[in-house]
């Protein structure tokens, strides 16, 4: 059974503002289930823990000065430079470059990110909404194409492309590889790592790894979400 929005978000809120994820008897507890109900759900809940790194307390992944810089890291509100977070932290740059290599704080930090980029969505809703009663022509018009009320002729044709290679593949390859080829470019879409520039009909496809950011950053944190491969560009002339 899937779990909800309400329950994943109790989950959260438990887990960073007690330092541990809420054992089966408190969730029970604030959503007033039965045994039963509990039962049902708990495998959901622990899959969903375990996927987040919130099945275990934070002081065993790790130590609270990294998990206090993580939590700065990701604060985009925060504009200082990662040099001066990690001096209030108190790390230095040589342990942060160490800190950043280890399996633990890399997943921790992957985790987290991906966690907040899921619930980012409201806040894009509501930045967009803004930038429409201002008038502002361009915003109308992204508005316009993402609802599908108006499309460019770059964006139709980028789909009409994309349907042609499908269909020319269909002739050229086995069954199994073309679902094989279908399933890896859903994949890359749903996980936002296809990017198409409609301005010069260039598909770029990539990697989408998050890695924590360089200390020799500039004075303002820069964006989390880095490629750590070459894009692979598939060129269209449109």
């Amino acid at each position: 059974m899937e779990i909800t929005k309400e329950i994943k978000l109790y989950i959260e809120q438990s887990f960073f503002s007690t330092g541990r994820p809420p054992s089966a008897t408190e969730i029970q507890t604030h959503f007033n289930w039965s045994k039963d109900q509990l039962f049902s759900r708990l495998e959901a809940i622990n899959k969903y823990q375990t996927e987040n790194n919130l099945h275990q307390p934070i002081s065993s992944l790790l130590p609270a000065e990294q998990f206090q810089l993580v939590q700065m890291l990701l604060n985009t509100a925060d504009r200082r430079s990662v040099r001066m977070k990690l001096k209030q932290c108190g790390i230095t740059p040589s342990e942060y470059d160490k800190m950043r290599n280890t399996p633990v704080f890399q997943n921790f930090f992957r985790t987290q990110v991906e966690r907040r980029f899921k619930n980012a969505g409201a806040t894009a809703d509501l930045e967009l909404l803004k930038i429409l009663e201002d008038g502002d022509l361009r915003g109308i018009q992204y508005y316009n194409e993402i609802t599908g009320r108006y499309r460019t002729t770059e964006s139709l044709n980028v789909q009409q492309v994309l349907a042609l290679v499908m269909e020319i593949l269909v002739t050229l390859v086995t069954p199994d590889i073309l679902k094989k080829i279908a399933n890896e470019l859903e994949e890359k879409i749903v996980r936002g790592a296809l990017q198409i520039d409609q301005g010069n009909g260039v598909i770029e496809v990539g990697s989408g790894e998050t890695s924590p950011p360089s200390w020799e950053s500039s004075t303002e944190s820069p964006p989390v979400v880095y490629s750590d491969r070459q894009s692979l560009r598939l060129e269209l002339k449109l």
